[in-house]
Parts: structure tokens; C-alpha cells; sequence
């Protein structure tokens, strides 16, 4: 602000913090040189009172503040969550750090780790074995463990949530609990440990509705499963390349934390969870292929592309679909010239 680059160079210098504190609200950084001159001048308790200050500015926006507290959710995910070392993450950095050193010297030792912890986020949010060795590690009191990691954990669910599936005849059916929640919880809960994650992924695999108007949601979450699976197997050499480019990759973006979800998949998934997620596709996956009847404009490159991973996959129930087809649509010339230049029939 021009009033504010005037009053820092001609004003003496309490006047100009003076001035800069008043501005807070308007611009949070403005609250870190008024912080910067408390803690040289060791005053630690209005330090304290003006971090509060600064940390209102800051969160004034934001929905999820509900008289923020550094041991009850993570600030770098109230932020957004990104970090890419830009000039408002760098200064909420240098917040915290002050904050941490002001609650030292007023003897604040909760308060004190539990800042360590929101310091380490903003390094290392999505490195899964850093963030879990944060929270094990970092001397705090149960509770404030348990509100951080699960500030945490819901996060990290939150941004690999694919989005829902509209297709033409899928229902939407919301899915509250999913294979990342079994992960997370097998990783960070001593008492159910790794076994407990393959009992619960394959309980709801063989329990996964084959009626592609039924799955809804769990749609997305199973072809992320699927994904995750492959990239681990296979690295990019894909048994099924097809299938994968057709039905598994369209839509699914990467998250930042996909490296360590996968290690950690690999760890805790049975030996046997890609053959089985594999079973289900090649015995249900022609129930999901778009309809002709549904495509408009008589464009049918997606049901062709759908039938040639279908081909790939499946070739019985290829046959099977095509056989239906050919009775039902064989006035569709469109859809059988889509089908002839995938060289499909």
C-alpha cells in the first residue's frame, strides 16, 4: 500500500508498526514485522496477541476456521494445501516459526510441538511416511495426535476422491467409506495392522455391486484402486493397454501424494488384489459399455472405443454384446463405421 510505503520510510519506526498493525486485518503479512520487533524486544505475550491477530486475517476467508488452534487442524490445508514455496506459503511458514518461538519462551511446550508438526506439514503434507513419523514421533498429548492426523487423513481422502460418475444410466450413490480410509487406518492403528486391509478391500470387492447402475460412486474409487494397482505391477507396461486407456486413466488426475499412496498400497495390499480387481472387470465390464441408444449426434467413437477394451478384456463377452448388437442396431451405419476403424466386428 502507498500510505503504508510512505509511513516506513518517513515515520520513526514505532510509528510505523503502529500504523502496519492497524492494517492487519486488510493484509495478514503485515502483521510479521510488528511480530518480528515483540520478539526482539521480547515482549511474548503481545507477540502472542498479534500472531492471533495475524492468524484471524489469515482465516478470515476461510469456512473451515472455527477459532483455528494449532492443535486441532493443519493451517497448511486450511490454506489450500499447496506448496509450491510462493510468497503467502513462505510467510505463513515464517508465522508459525515466530509463533513457536514466542509460546517457547512463555514455557507453552504443547503448543510448541504441535507448531513442529504444522511446520513439517507445509514440508512435507504429502510425503505419507514423513507426515506418519511426524505424528508418532512429535511429543504432544493424545488428543492433539489424534485431531492433527485426522486433519491430515481427511485431507489426503478428500483430494483422491474421484469425482462422481455421470454416465448415461449410473444413479448417483454416494460412498462415505472406501479402500483409502481401510488403508489409512491399517497404517496408523497399531491394532488392526496390515491383514486387516486385505480382509476389508477384498470383503467389499466381492460384495461390489456388478450392476453398473448400482455401483454409483464406488465406481470411481474402484477404478482408482485399479489404476494404483497396475502403475504398481506394471509400470506402465500394461497387460491390458486398452482397457487402461479406455476405462481406467480418462478423468483420474494425479494427486501430489500418489507415490506415497502407492508404497504404501503395495505394502498392505494382498498378494492377489489386482487378479481379483481384474476378475470383477472382465465379468462385469460389458454392463458398462455406453449404449448406442444413449449416444447422441450418431457420434458412437466412445461406444467403439469402449468395445474394443471390452475385445481386449473379455473376448466371450465381446462376442456376446456384439451378437446383441447386430440384432438390435444393425440400421445404425455410424455405429458399425465407428466400429470398422478400430477394425472391430
Amino acid at each position: 500500500m502507498f500510505y503504508i510505503e510512505v509511513m516506513r520510510q518517513f515515520a520513526t519506526p514505532e510509528v510505523y508498526l503502529n500504523n502496519l498493525r492497524s492494517t492487519i486485518i486488510q493484509q495478514w503479512s503485515n502483521g510479521l514485522p510488528v511480530i518480528e520487533d515483540l520478539l526482539a524486544r521480547q515482549e511474548y505475550r503481545e507477540c502472542v496477541v498479534v500472531i492471533q491477530e495475524t492468524l484471524d486475517s489469515l482465516l478470515q476467508h476461510k469456512r473451515e476456521n472455527q477459532d483455528w488452534t494449532a492443535e486441532t487442524s493443519l493451517l497448511f490445508l486450511l490454506m489450500g494445501g499447496y506448496y509450491h514455496g510462493n510468497v503467502n506459503q513462505e510467510n505463513a511458514k515464517k508465522l508459525l516459526r515466530y509463533y513457536q518461538q514466542a509460546v517457547r519462551e512463555l514455557g507453552e511446550s504443547e503448543r510448541v510441538n504441535a507448531l513442529e508438526i504444522q511446520c513439517i506439514t507445509f514440508e512435507y503434507c504429502y510425503d505419507w511416511s514423513k507426515m506418519l513419523a511426524a505424528f508418532v514421533e512429535t511429543p504432544v498429548t493424545e488428543n492433539t495426535r489424534q485431531a492433527l492426523l485426522e486433519s491430515w487423513r481427511n485431507s489426503i481422502i478428500k483430494r483422491a476422491t474421484p469425482h462422481s460418475y455421470s454416465n448415461f444410466y449410473t444413479r448417483e450413490q454416494p460412498v462415505s467409506i472406501w479402500w483409502l480410509h481401510w488403508l489409512l487406518d491399517s497404517i496408523t492403528s497399531e491394532k488392526i495392522g496390515h491383514a486387516w486391509f486385505g480382509q476389508q478391500a477384498l470383503a467389499w470387492l466381492a460384495n461390489l455391486p456388478g450392476d453398473s447402475e448400482k455401483l454409483g460412486r464406488e465406481y470411481g474409487v474402484l477404478r482408482l484402486l485399479t489404476k494404483d494397482l497396475t502403475d504398481i505391477k506394471f509400470l506402465l507396461k500394461y497387460p491390458y493397454p486398452k482397457f487402461y486407456e479406455v476405462v481406467i486413466a480418462p478423468s483420474l488426475t494425479s494427486t501430489p501424494d500418489d507415490v506415497s499412496r502407492r508404497q504404501y498400497l503395495q505394502e498392505y495390499a494382498p498378494s492377489d488384489l489386482w487378479e481379483r480387481v481384474m476378475d470383477y472387470w472382465k465379468a462385469n465390464l460389458h454392463k458398462f459399455v455406453p449404449k448406442p441408444e444413449m449416444s447422441q449426434n450418431s457420434d458412437y467413437s466412445t461406444n467403439a472405443a469402449w468395445m474394443s477394451a471390452l475385445k481386449e478384456l473379455s473376448p466371450e463377452n465381446y462376442q456376446m454384446l456384439l451378437s446383441e448388437w447386430k440384432v438390435n442396431h444393425q440400421r445404425r451405419r455410424n455405429l458399425w463405421k465407428a466400429m470398422g476403424n478400430l477394425g472391430l466386428m
